[in-house]
């Protein structure tokens, strides 16, 4: 029996781990709502599941769809030059969107004690080269976020606090920093040659609480 729904597809045929196909209900009840003009107008829905990316973009460059995003930065960089974009068959367009660009970080436990002390938190963010893992790793694909909205209208980047944010974050003095709350956030760039974090370290006092600077780490 199949599932039962009220939308405008009904699950018409189910290969598990492999395809699932949507046809559309001539019963629908709300096929002549002026709300629905213009949708739904496809007869079948299929969708074709891969069990990982690979398989995916093998997929894809055999021919079995016809349109992919890509998020992987290698790939992107190194996994075109193949006949079929050489050729024309294959377009590759990229563009800037105008949304939040979303996060892609490492977030501490700050329930935990090493990651509750305010500078281990700042030193390790003075550590982390992202010039160096950008340009090794990811062919320089990224640019980094410097605020929760960055790629819109709402980013907002090297500007002081406001009075009314001031305000807000009263009761809680001292959580944010003078510097912050004065200049606005800005992530530290380095040089690209993964010894930057250590000098900054060094000079900035961050780990006068406890912690011991190492060639390749933090105690």
């Amino acid at each position: 029996m199949p599932p039962i729904g009220s939308g405008p597809y009904v699950i018409t045929e189910v290969e598990p781990g492999a395809r699932l196909v949507y046809s559309r209900s001539p019963d629908y009840w709300g096929k002549d709502l002026p709300v629905n003009r213009g949708h739904y107008n496809f007869d079948r829905l299929i969708y074709d599941y891969f069990r990982d990316a690979n398989a995916s973009f093998e997929a894809f460059k055999a021919g079995l769809y016809d349109i992919r995003p890509e998020d992987d930065p290698t790939r992107w960089a190194t996994g075109f030059d193949i006949p079929a974009v050489r050729d024309g068959r294959i377009e590759l367009q990229s563009f800037t969107k105008a949304t939040p660009s979303g996060m892609r970080a490492l977030v501490y436990n700050t329930r935990r004690a090493v990651f509750s002390d305010p500078k281990v938190r700042a030193a390790l963010g003075l550590v982390f080269d992202f010039e160096w893992v950008n340009t090794n790793f990811y062919y320089s694909a990224y640019k980094r976020t410097q605020s929760f909205y960055d790629g819109s209208e709402l980013a907002s980047t090297g500007r002081s606090a406001s009075d009314a944010e001031r305000a807000l974050l009263a009761p809680y003095a001292g959580v944010v920093s003078d510097e912050i709350m004065t200049n606005g956030f800005t992530a530290p760039v380095s040089d690209g040659t993964a010894r930057t974090g250590e000098h900054w370290l060094g000079h900035q006092g961050r780990c006068d609480g406890g912690c011991h600077i190492g060639p390749a780490s933090i105690i």
